[in-house]
């Protein structure tokens, strides 16, 4: 290293200096001290005392300025905060080259002294560092190892001594035991997932009184790597006396996020992190399901119940009371089969807000025709044909004095009744195999096969379907010695692909030979 200079030979530089030097401000020096010793606590792990010393050291070096270069008495040029003398300073350069810094750059020389401190012939140094008690008396040692070893002055005795007490009396008060608390971080309420419509509430424990500011991160999941992006996230800065803050509603996108609060003292740079929460945003944008779930009617709102399809975040929101102009322009819901028989079809369908009644019809010979008026939910129509297709449709009405209203026609159902008879089966066996016959059932369209296995067994299920023609099945595959019981029932299929089902046949079984 170069000889330590002194504030007289900081002040005649210009009969050395190579290049020219800006000389720095009172401002630029005390934010590059603060740099070297976050860079010192944070990134190289070494305490408080380590790093009084090696301030205390590059203060006489270069009085933290990294744009100072001079050639020495031997003709070298030294350069940087540490005077990098010769072969030393040329490696800095080429060190900061390859890293993509500035060989002038605080940034490009700390961790070019990282990384020196990391080689065979200064590791004893930072081993040394490592070991120094964090308190006044370890930042004397680290000031005076540092010189003595590392810098290396000329009548290095002397100086070492000088820079431990500089480092003892100046930088100890100044920067040893600054250290912030540890923050506890955690969410306001127990929740974790949020939607668009949440702001997220956090709350800390304090960083106790070295704590000047704190910031908050919050990081996205990458999904294609899995890894939280904190180069990018998003930083809020808050004041050293909040102990909570709310991330404001449609602030983050859909994704999962981790957090985490650093306390900070802004004098020192040093800082220390919370723990890391995560939440995840379930959309951005909601996508919603309606359902009522209460009906308005003439003289009172209803509710219905928004979901988000995306989220599931749910919204209750009034309903306006009905009018009769609303009522009128509203259609009937298709009715739905209840039950049918061979000479009858039962109708049922949901209420309609304001309804006084229904009206049921049935096409007949190509026309509607009224077929009668409930006030009810349900409707049966008598005297049908057996495995017949009909068609039904409904609208609903409202009375106002002598005035009637009515809403649209609902959309047609089409169903049938049932087969007048149930099929009469007859099983026969073979080895491991069954076969199960039937006699034509009029009107039926196909049918269904149904086996179940044990004896007295009712765990049925379907086997096959088979069309009109078709009058036997056989089940193969049979277990010797087990039970098996058979049923059949026709069905009747509509135009529209739908299907009514008959009665069962009585059941017969066979046992498996």
């Amino acid at each position: 290293m170069k000889k330590a200079l002194t504030k007289a030979l900081l002040f005649a530089m210009t009969i050395v200096t190579l290049a020219a030097i800006i000389p720095l401000s009172a401002n630029a020096s005390t934010s590059n001290k603060q740099k070297v010793y976050s860079f010192l606590t944070n990134e190289m792990k070494l305490n408080s005392a380590a790093a009084c010393g090696i301030l205390a050291n590059i203060e006489r070096e270069s009085d933290f300025n990294p744009r100072l270069v001079i050639r020495d008495s031997n003709g070298l040029q030294s350069g940087g905060l540490c005077q990098w003398n010769g072969g030393r300073f040329s490696n800095l350069k080429r060190y900061c080259e390859r890293n993509g810094y500035s060989y002038l750059s605080v940034e490009g020389q700390m961790n070019y002294l990282k990384y020196e401190l990391s080689q065979n012939s200064y590791d004893y140094i930072y081993d040394f560092l490592r070991t120094v008690t964090n308190n006044s008396d370890g930042a004397y040692d680290a000031g005076y190892y540092w010189c003595y070893y590392f810098e290396i002055p000329s009548n290095r005795g002397v100086k070492a001594k000088q820079r431990g007490s500089n480092a003892k009396n100046e930088y100890w008060p100044q920067f040893g035991n600054k250290i912030p608390s540890k923050p506890t971080l955690s969410f306001s309420k127990k929740a974790t997932t949020y939607d668009m419509d949440n702001a997220i509430g956090i709350k800390w424990t304090s960083g106790g009184k070295n704590c000047t500011s704190y910031r908050l991160y919050v990081a996205k999941k990458d999904t294609s790597t899995g890894k939280y992006d904190w180069t990018n996230c998003k930083t809020y800065s808050i004041g050293s006396s909040k102990k909570s803050y709310t991330i404001a509603k449609n602030s983050l996108k859909t994704g999962t996020y981790k957090i985490k609060l650093r306390a900070f003292n802004d004098t020192t740079g040093e800082y220390r992190d919370s723990n890391t929460i995560t939440c995840k945003i379930k959309c951005e944008t909601h996508s919603y399901s309606t359902k009522i779930t209460k009906q308005p009617t003439f003289e009172k709102k209803g509710t219905k119940l928004l979901t988000c399809k995306q989220c599931g975040t749910k919204v209750t929101k009034s309903v306006s009371a009905l009018t009769l102009s609303d009522f009128e322009s509203m259609k009937m819901t298709t009715p739905k089969l209840s039950s049918a028989s061979a000479k009858s079809i039962k109708l049922k369908w949901d209420k309609f807000a304001g309804a006084t009644g229904y009206c049921i019809y049935q096409q007949l010979g190509g026309k509607w025709q009224l077929l009668g008026k409930t006030s009810g939910l349900s409707y049966t129509v008598k005297s049908l044909k057996p495995s017949t297709e009909y068609k039904f449709r409904i609208r609903a009405y409202a009375k106002d004095g002598s005035e009637t209203y009515y809403t649209s026609y609902s959309s047609t159902l089409v169903t049938a009744t049932k087969t007048a008879n149930a099929p009469t089966i007859a099983l026969s066996r073979g080895t491991n195999k069954a076969t199960v016959s039937w006699n034509k059932v009029s009107g039926a369209d196909g049918y269904q096969i149904y086996v179940a296995t044990g004896e007295n067994s009712k765990n049925y299920k379907r086997v096959a379907s088979v069309g009109a023609k078709t009058t036997s099945y056989t089940l193969t595959g049979l277990k010797k010695n087990q039970y098996y019981n058979f049923k059949v029932r026709p069905y009747v299929k509509c135009s529209n692909d739908t299907y009514v089902y008959g009665s069962f046949s009585k059941v017969k079984y066979i046992i498996a030979r």
